[in-house]
């Protein structure tokens, strides 16, 4: 199965609850229902009803995750889970489908000690059929307009856009959807704008601090960033310049030393007896370190000469 488009409207009421639509459009050639899992958490779900081009589905109270692909055929119904509902329909044909789902949440935006707000998953990556594409809006029931002067926003969970428009909240995918990715939007509103009935005794900077951990986001403002991102550079040409220094050191460190050792040779006068008092292994280390020799086998023909002329070893034919 699958959903190519994804179209998901939000309404604000006043009292906090959200109308979301949710319009599905793609094949399905498999498979007896379809399903959005929620985490409902503190709020709660409500007022299900889908459609499709050929009218409304009827509503169950008690929804059979077990019943046939015919028993579900044109029905609907909210499934109860350990964590929280899933909206479920049946397929009803197989084929190019179009569907409808409306459903009310309740509490969907909260008071809180500073602003009023809200964090949710509107794409869930466990739904049953996961969207290609989506694109969401958000609008207030009673016409105010969202915008930068009375509202902020974020998105959390897929490679895309969220930004103001048009007085609405749009957030949509600039490709496509895949994996464990989702559509969280995260806004919050002035006080005063709506009047939710779901009352926290935290500020939504708690909140927002708390979505923020692990995501992109770092900074409560573009200020902000602009000025940390100006810092980091800083550092870092910083810790470049210093690893070119160190490697100019150490390259200007061993060109002294290449040429001292040649120098060194060069005064050398010759010597006939054996060096060191005899100590081949003391001559060996002395001779890799000044660069005479780097060949290991010299110290084991050194040695052996040494034993057949002190007697040690005799060579036969």
């Amino acid at each position: 199965n699958n959903v190519s488009d994804m179209d998901i409207s939000v309404t604000v009421n006043d009292d906090g609850s959200a109308e979301i639509t949710q319009v599905w459009e793609g094949d399905f050639d498999s498979g007896t229902e379809n399903y959005i899992p929620i985490n409902t958490g503190d709020i709660g779900i409500s007022d299900l009803r889908v459609s499709d081009e050929g009218g409304a589905y009827r509503t169950t109270d008690n929804w059979d995750i077990n019943a046939s692909f015919d028993e579900k055929a044109r029905k609907c119904g909210i499934n109860s889970t350990n964590t929280g509902v899933e909206l479920c329909f049946g397929i009803s044909h197989y084929g190019h489908n179009v569907y409808t789902i409306t459903y009310r949440v309740t509490d969907f935006i909260k008071s809180y000690t500073d602003y009023d707000g809200t964090n949710f998953m509107f794409v869930n990556p466990d739904m049953s059929t996961f969207p290609t594409d989506a694109r969401i809006n958000i609008t207030l029931a009673n016409g105010r307009p969202f915008g930068e002067e009375n509202a902020a926003i974020w998105a959390f969970g897929y490679n895309g856009e969220v930004h103001f428009s048009n007085g609405a909240i749009t957030a949509y995918t600039n490709r496509a959807l895949h994996g464990s990715e989702h559509m969280i939007v995260m806004f919050r509103l002035n006080k005063g704008i709506i009047c939710p009935t779901a009352n926290e005794n935290i500020s939504f900077d708690d909140v927002k601090d708390t979505a923020f951990e692990g995501s992109d986001y770092g900074y409560d403002s573009y200020d902000d960033y602009e000025e940390a991102g100006l810092l980091e550079t800083v550092i870092g040409f910083l810790i470049l310049a210093g690893v070119f220094a160190l490697f100019i050191w150490f390259i200007s460190l061993f060109v002294r030393r290449a040429r001292d050792i040649k120098k060194f040779c060069a005064e050398a006068q010759y010597y006939r007896d054996t060096p060191n008092g005899g100590n081949i292994e003391m001559s060996y280390y002395l001779s890799q370190n000044f660069s005479i020799t780097s060949e290991e086998s010299l110290i084991i023909g050194a040695l052996m000469l040494s034993m057949i002329n002190k007697g040690y070893l005799e060579p036969l034919t």
